[in-house]
């Protein structure tokens, strides 16, 4: 688990460019998930790790998905 820590500074600054996207109509929000696991097949235990980052743009207007793009990261 990752936990961010802003400053004073860096908070205020972060709240001005969401309020900014607000009045814009357009929220941008990134997600980076990753997997880790295994498959077993027979005699074999093949390992599996995968990393995506997406990108997705939420209009505020009428509370739709105005863009999404996701790739391996």
């Amino acid at each position: 688990m990752r936990r961010l820590f802003l400053t004073e500074r860096e908070w205020f600054l972060r709240r001005f460019f969401f309020i900014e996207d607000l009045l814009r109509g357009e929220i941008p929000l990134t997600a980076v998930s990753e997997i880790r696991g295994g498959l077993g097949i027979v005699l074999f235990d093949l390992p599996i790790k995968a990393k995506l980052s997406c990108e997705v743009v939420m209009n505020t207007h009428n509370q739709t998905i105005e863009r999404q793009d996701c790739c391996p990261a």
